[in-house]
C-alpha cells in the first residue's frame, strides 16, 4: 500500500493525466488484497472458535470506520486547501 502511495508521489505532477494514477492504484490494490486476508486470519486465529463471528465483525467494523474517518479527514484537508488557493474570492463562505 505504501509502495502505491510512493509511486503516486513520484509520478504525479500538475500536468499529469488520469492514466498516471494507474500504476499507484494497481500497487495499492495489490497491497490491500494481500493484507486484508492476513488481517482477518489473524483476528480469527486470536479469538476462540465460538467468538469467530464477533472477531470477524470487529475487523469489518473497524475497517469501515477507518474508511469513513479517512475520507472525512481527507475532505477537511481538501476543503482547507481549496479555501487557501482561492482566498480573496467570494466562491466559498468563511467557516
Amino acid at each position: 500500500i505504501g509502495a502505491g502511495a510512493l509511486t503516486h508521489s513520484l509520478l504525479l505532477s500538475a500536468d499529469s493525466g488520469w492514466a498516471t494514477l494507474a500504476p499507484g492504484l494497481a500497487l495499492g490494490g495489490l497491497g490491500v488484497g494481500m493484507s486484508m486476508p492476513v488481517l482477518v486470519s489473524a483476528a480469527l486465529g486470536a479469538a476462540p472458535p465460538e467468538r469467530g463471528g464477533m472477531a470477524s465483525g470487529a475487523v469489518n467494523t473497524f475497517r469501515q470506520m477507518g474508511y469513513a474517518l479517512g475520507i472525512a479527514v481527507l475532505g477537511m484537508v481538501f476543503a482547507s486547501r481549496v479555501r487557501t488557493v482561492i482566498s480573496g474570492s467570494d466562491a466559498l463562505p468563511a467557516a
